[in-house]
């Protein structure tokens, strides 16, 4: 738990240090749209979905980032709703390649769907019967490379991220990786 307010206390002490240094906004990227696919591995199992992320930039090299994630394997789905501070070169320049890096905070939840005699749905229409549904706490700690395309999109060749989650006392160590489309 100190590590989380740690982690919180010097995300939130590089925003208010960067505000001064806001870089004029017809040089830089002001924002970006980022949509993909994404498998995530929780606990030796995958799941597949859509990853969607919005970013505003207020500097050169920062931005605050919204992400939202959607997964869903047979009966199990998990989404996860987290925002931080994105580290990346927004200038506007000749920069093919553009590493980024994020530290994103946020809450999962996790759903396995059933139909009343604890197995797997397999009723006609997929009729659900009942749901287990479970929330915690989620970190994302990860980074990736986006590849210019032109001046208005860059594909994201990779992301990845090590999100652990927390619920009911219990730390899930779960691997999410992602790749797609950026719209700057």
């Amino acid at each position: 738990m100190k590590t989380i307010i740690r982690t919180a206390i010097v995300a939130v002490f590089m925003f208010v240090i960067s505000v001064p240094f806001v870089a004029a906004q017809d040089e830089i990227n002001q924002g970006e749209f980022f949509g993909g696919f994404m498998h995530k591995r929780v606990d030796g199992e995958g799941i597949n979905g859509i990853n969607l992320s919005g970013t505003y930039n207020f500097h050169s090299y920062l931005g605050v980032k919204g992400d939202f994630s959607w997964g869903k394997k047979d009966e199990f789905s998990a989404t996860t709703y987290m925002g931080g501070v994105q580290m990346k070169d927004n200038r506007k320049n000749d920069s093919m390649v553009k590493p980024f890096a994020h530290v994103l905070m946020g809450v999962q939840r996790w759903k396995l769907e059933f139909d009343g005699l604890g197995g797997p749905v397999e009723g006609p229409q997929g009729v659900f019967i009942g749901e287990v549904t479970n929330s915690g706490f989620s970190m994302a700690f990860g980074g990736g490379i986006d590849i210019k395309v032109s001046d208005r999109m860059s594909v994201r060749a990779i992301q990845y991220d090590y999100n652990p989650v927390w619920v009911d006392g219990t730390r899930f160590n779960t691997n999410r990786f992602s790749f797609g489309v950026v719209i700057h």
